[in-house]
């Protein structure tokens, strides 16, 4: 684990993040498809960030398995690694949500409107995942210090 590289994933988290949540406060009962399929790219991108970090941060833990004790980054790692599978966990969610709408909207029989259970549960997981993705930034800023060079 490098501090290099950890500040490249945690920069590349937070330039993912920002654009997640901007589109996805646009989520409302009349929705265009355009904005649907913007909503599930930004979704993919935060996803894929999130599964590189959580993969980056299993490899450290792997390599500390035999260290007795808990060492600092072996703590970090555990802590990003829940967070990371709790906010993928909540995008598959939010994922599943958003192609369930495009298809309602693709389909000329059915009404075009979304309900407010469903934007409610859309809502709540992508909030899920950005707290997670949140909390990822702020712990890896807390550890930064303990983390080495190379």
């Amino acid at each position: 684990m490098s501090r290099s590289k950890i500040l490249k994933l945690q920069k590349q988290l937070e330039a993912n993040l920002i654009p997640y949540e901007k589109i996805m406060e646009k989520l409302a009962p009349s929705q265009s498809l355009e904005e649907l399929e913007a909503m599930l790219q930004a979704n993919k991108e935060l996803s894929d960030i999130l599964e590189s970090i959580k993969s980056h941060f299993k490899e450290v833990r792997n390599l500390l398995l035999d260290t007795s004790g808990i060492p600092p980054a072996k703590e970090l790692a555990q802590l990003i690694i829940g967070a990371s599978s709790e906010a993928l966990s909540s995008l598959r969610e939010v994922y599943h949500h958003l192609e369930d709408f495009h298809s309602k909207l693709k389909d000329k029989r059915r009404p075009k409107t979304l309900s407010q259970d469903e934007l409610h549960f859309a809502e709540f997981g992508s909030l899920t995942a950005i707290r997670r993705s949140r909390y990822i930034i702020n712990k890896i800023a807390e550890h930064l210090d303990e983390v080495p060079e190379s």
